[in-house]
Order: C-alpha cells, then structure tokens, then sequence
C-alpha cells in the first residue's frame, strides 16, 4: 500500500511495543465510548493492501472496534521486512526455516499487539478475536496455540501461496492446530491458490477434537491472486458466515453506521460512514 494509502488510516494511528521495537498500527473504533469487543487484523505478506479497506470497514460496521497492528518491517516499521531474511532460493530446503524463523518472530508482533489490545480501557478484554488474510491467518493460527487470550480465530486465504513450496511451514502449522485455545474459522475462494491449506488445517483440528468452521466459497475473478484476496475483495461473501460466528463467540458488537455497495466484482462492499 503506497503511502498516499495508508493517509486515509491516519486518524487511526498508534503505537505499540513488541520487545523493543515501537511498530505502528491502526486502531479503528465504532461510534460510542465503549468498551467494545475487539477485533485484530493482520495484514499478509505484503503488508496492509488498498483492498483490504473493504474487509476492515466491514469488521467496523458489525459495531467491533478493529485494530490493525502492522508488523515489523511493513510500511517503514523498524525490524528485518520478512522476506529480507530469506537468502536461499524459494522452495530450497534452507529456505523453509527461514522463512518459519521470521513468521514467528512476526507472531510475537501479533501477541504484542494483542497485549496491547487488552490493555485498553476502551476494549472488552473478554471478548477479542483475532483475523487474518494470508500470512496474517498465519498469526492467528500461530497465536490461537500460544495464547489463550483471545475467544476465536479466522483465517483468510491462510498460506496458500507457500503450502506447496514449503514443508515446515506445514508443518508447525499441522502442530499448532493440535494446541490451539479457541475456535477457528478457516475461509477460501475455490480459485485460491491451493485448498490443501484449508483441508490439511481442518483435517488435523478433526483429530485434535479442536471446535472449528470451514467455507469454500465460489471462485473470484479468474485468477487464484484473486481468489486470494477474498478479505478485501469479497466481503458480500464472508459476511454472512463472520458475523455469526463472531457472535457465538464474542458476542453482537454495537452497531455502528454504514452504507453498502457494489463492487466491480459484483460483491457488495461496506463502507463507514
């Protein structure tokens, strides 16, 4: 996300700590004083993307305050951008650890945030969940078997750029599932770039007894970057599957004001007003 982007966040911007790093994010509130029950985004990859707007104001308008920490390295952050350790080849056996080194320590941003979070005067600390697209789904799945703090977990599109192409990272993720402390709820496009994430994930949280829900959604666009980007593209999709699930969970948040409309794809978008 350029920067001229990520202006439209600035009334939003805060800080917080993680080890000693002071890394920045955005926490967004409904109207009213609270305490709210929470949301936490977390971003992919690439960092906290123009589309992504649509998801977050949708999380927003269900009345949840949403904060969305950004993670070391991401958007002038100080800390090592993840792919800057990578220095094998991708998909060569020395990468894989890598690549899991810095998505952990990527995790202890997210837990970071989250104390943070419960810290708030303005947040119900009783009722947080944690939501993620891509490698952000990776931290809720990696913090959902650390942590106990928060009620339930969602995971956007997960890793499925890198499932294939890297072994441990399956791996600790198979593990995780086995410890996890709060349901989770595993979302996909079915033109995504492999399903394997989601059925392998819920296949091990069956055998673990783990409370959790899975939805395959129809294809969007036509390539799997698009079906990728089910967060930010298609919240007419997710909507109707979140919204209950996070009252199961933590409960109704506080409604706030919003208008919907329809995106190029077709899916109706949220927008705060």
């Amino acid at each position: 996300m350029s920067e001229e982007s990520l202006a439209s966040y600035a009334p939003w911007r805060v800080t917080y700590p993680s080890g000693d790093l002071e890394l920045s994010g955005f926490f967004i509130t409904p109207p009213g004083t609270g305490p709210f029950p929470t949301l936490l985004f977390h971003h992919g990859s690439g960092g906290l993307r123009p589309h992504d707007r649509d998801g977050i104001d949708t999380l927003r308008a269900l009345g949840y305050a949403v904060f969305v920490p950004l993670r070391r390295g991401h958007h002038g952050n100080p800390g090592l951008y993840w792919l800057d350790r990578i220095t094998h080849p991708w998909g060569d056996p020395k990468m894989g650890p890598q690549l899991v080194a810095a998505l952990q320590d990527e995790c202890s941003d997210a837990l970071a945030a989250l104390e943070w979070v419960v810290a708030r005067d303005t947040v119900d600390s009783e009722r947080i969940a944690m939501c993620g697209h891509s490698y952000g789904g990776v931290m809720v799945m990696l913090s959902a078997a650390r942590t106990s703090a928060f009620r339930a977990g969602v995971s956007f599109a997960g890793p499925s750029q890198s499932w294939s192409d890297v072994p441990c990272l399956r791996e600790l993720l198979i593990t995780a599932m086995r410890d996890v402390k709060a349901p989770l709820l595993l979302l996909q496009a079915a033109n995504d770039h492999s399903l394997l994430t989601t059925y392998t994930l819920a296949a091990e949280l069956f055998r673990a007894g783990k409370p959790h829900e899975v939805r395959i959604y129809p294809p969007i666009g036509s390539s799997p970057i698009e079906g990728h980007g089910l967060f930010g593209r298609a919240p007419g999709l997710w909507r109707a599957d979140v919204e209950p699930f996070l009252l199961r969970t933590i409960g109704a948040g506080s409604r706030g004001c919003y208008s919907s409309s329809s995106g190029d794809d077709g899916h109706s978008s949220t927008r705060l007003t």
